[in-house]
């Protein structure tokens, strides 16, 4: 009898040792996977929500030194911590008004919040005569608070028109998005990259 139990004990053993080999090398497996999959989602996370904002139209108001003021809007968007933007608008002087487009060019640190902006810009007179062209470019340093971003800065002014207006080579700008979805976002990322360095 104990020939007959031996030989059924070591067929048992053996089919637990092979199950048990296989469900291992099953967790093993699907842990891996899970791994990857885990570092993919983070990856991907990181670089389309952590540092990104889809281009969006946001309304804002400028106003240079006090000699112009205006509103307009701007598209912006932020890709791997790159600013791009195109703004348009209108300010108003006493003389007349001045149809603006501005290129907007700069990056976010999300590590400490600083944003740096470069501006170049060209400004069209509306309804006067003799037509000329007011150009300026200049860096900009940006703020945020829970409602807004401002962007202040001195900027390069050149033409005609501008000096005629009474504009110095250089003057104060400051132009203001007042839209809190984007302030919000903005400080979003910065959270997120404080996070992710710990």
């Amino acid at each position: 009898m104990d020939q007959n139990t031996n030989p059924n004990l070591e067929k048992i053993l053996r089919i637990a040792y092979f199950s048990t080999l296989l469900i291992l090398i099953l967790l093993f497996m699907s842990t891996n996977t899970v791994n990857i999959n885990y570092a993919k989602l983070l990856n991907e996370g990181r670089t389309s929500s952590y540092y990104d904002i889809s281009t969006k139209e946001f309304p804002y108001i400028f106003k240079v030194s006090d000699k112009l003021q205006g509103t307009g809007s701007i598209l912006l968007s932020v890709e791997d911590s790159k600013i791009k933007g195109t703004a348009t608008g209108i300010g108003k002087v006493c003389q007349c008004n001045i149809d603006f487009q501005t290129k907007i060019d700069g990056d976010f640190n999300g590590s400490n919040g600083s944003i740096n902006i470069a501006v170049d810009g060209v400004g069209d007179p509306v309804g006067i005569l003799p037509p000329g062209k007011v150009t300026f470019q200049g860096p900009l340093k940006g703020s945020l608070t829970d409602k807004k971003l401002t962007l202040t800065g001195k900027v390069n002014i050149k033409g005609s028109l501008a000096s005629y207006a009474g504009f110095k080579n250089i003057e104060d700008i400051i132009i203001e998005i007042p839209d809190s979805t984007l302030a919000k976002t903005f400080k979003q990322i910065q959270n997120k990259r404080s996070l992710a360095s710990l």
